[in-house]
């Protein structure tokens, strides 16, 4: 039995169904560009067709990418305080995590206070034994932004608003930082936070300029969450867990692709769900299960 009424089906069905005339239309108005093919999901926004009083899925793949995408499409449609207000919360929701990790830690106007910049610095500041980890937060999916038949120069105009704007925020903040006499001689590690990081380790891989001794990690807020419940439950600190990522890539046989693949590997592997996204999707089951009962 369904727990939603034939009303409310039908509204969501078509929310994202088109039918075969309507979608003719909207492609030869809009074409599709050549990278929307390789992804395999062209049809993401209107993954069902409506033929002859039946709703007809496109597969898997663009049902998929239409639910990972719906609050973001959405949000870009409405007004730009709307889309601001959701970016704020993704870089609060960061900051409340490394608060409940008890990091010592300085938001961006602290560190604005402290280091005198006139300029935009980097989010956080965090203070961990002797080391200091730099973090700045883009609220953008990059992996859905990338050009898969691009040249690189393209790819660096694509990411101008997003890595690129980071690497800049991150790179002026440790500048400034160094001249102090407090971060003299002291380990700094630089972390670009998203909402994931599918295709990029860090920012060399588009700025060929960049120090590959010493990077500037890209990690999606996934991945963020899992480091932060490591330091929660005791298994690690930012220190330990980034000074292993810097060794084992000094090593071609034990180099990682990204900091990401470092938390499939012991100890920091099978932590499973975040305690607090745990408790979250443990009320909206009970939730789904009162409204089934009743």
């Amino acid at each position: 039995m369904s727990i939603f009424s034939t009303l409310e089906l039908n509204t969501f069905f078509n929310s994202i169904s088109k039918t075969p005339d309507a979608l003719r239309q909207k492609f030869t108005l809009n074409r599709i560009s050549l990278n929307s093919w390789y992804q395999q999901a062209p049809f993401y926004q209107t993954p069902y067709i409506q033929f002859e009083g039946a709703i007809i899925p496109l597969g898997r793949p663009s049902l998929r990418r239409c639910f990972e995408n719906l609050i973001y499409d959405w949000l870009y449609e409405e007004n730009e305080q709307c889309k601001q207000d959701y970016e704020n919360f993704l870089e609060n929701y960061v900051g409340e995590r490394l608060l409940q990790a008890k990091l010592c830690f300085l938001n961006e106007v602290g560190i604005h206070q402290m280091i005198g910049l006139d300029s935009r610095c980097c989010d956080y500041l965090v203070e961990d034994e002797s080391t200091y980890i730099l973090i700045e937060v883009k609220n953008k999916a990059l992996n859905e932004a990338i050009p898969v038949v691009a040249q690189s120069d393209l790819n660096i105009m694509k990411f101008e608003s997003t890595l690129m704007s980071g690497q800049k925020q991150l790179d002026v903040t440790l500048d400034k930082c160094k001249v102090l006499s407090r971060f003299r001689e002291k380990v700094f590690y630089r972390l670009i936070v998203t909402q994931s990081e599918l295709w990029f380790r860090d920012t060399c891989m588009i700025d060929v300029s960049q120090n590959r001794e010493d990077p500037i990690w890209i990690i999606s807020l996934q991945d963020f969450d899992q480091i932060i419940e490591l330091i929660i439950n005791g298994t690690t600190t930012f220190t330990i867990f980034l000074d292993d990522a810097r060794k084992r890539n000094q090593n071609p046989d034990t180099s990682l692709f990204s900091v990401a693949q470092l938390l499939d590997k012991h100890p920091y592997n099978n932590i499973g769900l975040p305690k607090h996204l745990s408790l979250e999707f443990t009320k909206m089951a009970d939730s789904i299960k009162n409204h089934l009962e009743t």
